[in-house]
């Protein structure tokens, strides 16, 4: 999930996804057959702000207002996770794409002219660079 989503799947968010919490996009169910499963396909990394405005709201089942309607959450099957405001804005995120693979090292434009040349030393034999006989 986290090479996935890279980050935190709430609108604006940019908590990255191995610091978020797992979160069931299609409650899981307790009993066999009911509710979503634990797969790649039904979970969405979301920060702790936002896996609480998803499952926060007003509890009361029928809320006729608007402004008491809660945050919802889905995901449509091109994989995006959708999220709509309690005004009724629509906020899309999709999973990270990778493109090409970074690459190790930089590269470097090939340099434009000829470094110049360095001087070069005379050429000493050994026997100039050390004494005949030794001190002791």
């Amino acid at each position: 999930m986290v090479a996935l989503w890279g980050t935190s799947t709430g609108p604006g968010d940019r908590l990255p996804a191995g610091k978020a919490d797992l979160d069931h996009v299609t409650a899981w169910g307790y009993l066999p057959g009911q509710g979503g499963s634990t797969c790649a396909c039904n979970l969405d990394p979301k920060s702790r702000r936002w896996h609480r405005r998803k499952h926060a709201g007003d509890a009361r089942a029928a809320a006729a207002q608007p402004w008491t309607a809660r945050w919802q959450h889905w995901r449509c099957t091109a994989g995006h996770a959708h999220w709509r405001s309690p005004l009724g804005f629509d906020h899309v995120t999709g999973p990270k794409r990778y493109t090409d693979p970074i690459p190790m090292y930089r590269a470097w434009a090939p340099p434009s002219r000829v470094p110049p040349t360095r001087p070069t030393q005379k050429a000493t034999t050994a026997s100039s660079r050390f004494p005949a006989d030794p001190p002791f």
